[in-house]
């Protein structure tokens, strides 16, 4: 008689035929087929095996392309930097439009983890990098 897979693959192809009657039903008559025709049961099959297909495309889990990393800009750096020197996040900031930009600043190193609470997260201390203490710093023009 049949085997298990046979039989399933039958079932999975009777229930693609009567979700998709109306299509199928269309199609049928646009190749002048009928039910009692010789070339029906191929034609059904075939549909039913397209439709099991593409079925099986839309819940398939979606590949996903990495994430780029997250390139820190100068001003999310030096935000960084001064947390992990133990002073205020805006301690190297003057004038108010410059605290207004901070503010967006301060919003994306949130929004990537990099920050939360005001404190620096070990996310934050990877994406930063090797950072001399402001002790150690080279003196520019020196």
């Amino acid at each position: 008689m049949f085997s298990e897979d046979e039989l399933a693959l039958m079932t999975r192809r009777q229930d693609a035929l009567l979700l998709n009657r109306t299509e199928f039903l269309a199609e049928l008559a646009v190749k002048g087929l009928t039910e009692s025709g010789p070339d029906y049961a191929a034609f059904a099959n075939a549909f039913a095996d397209r439709k099991l297909a593409a079925a099986a495309l839309l819940t398939s889990a979606p590949t996903v392309p990495a994430a780029k990393p997250h390139k820190l800009t100068e001003a999310q750096r030096r935000v960084l930097t001064n947390l992990v020197n133990g002073r205020r996040w805006d301690e190297h900031l003057s004038g108010r439009s410059a605290y207004g930009g901070a503010i967006s600043t301060m919003r994306s190193l949130q929004k990537h983890g990099y920050i939360k609470h005001g404190a620096i997260t070990e996310e934050g201390r990877q994406a930063l990098g090797p950072v001399l203490p402001s002790s150690l710093k080279p003196v520019v023009g020196a």
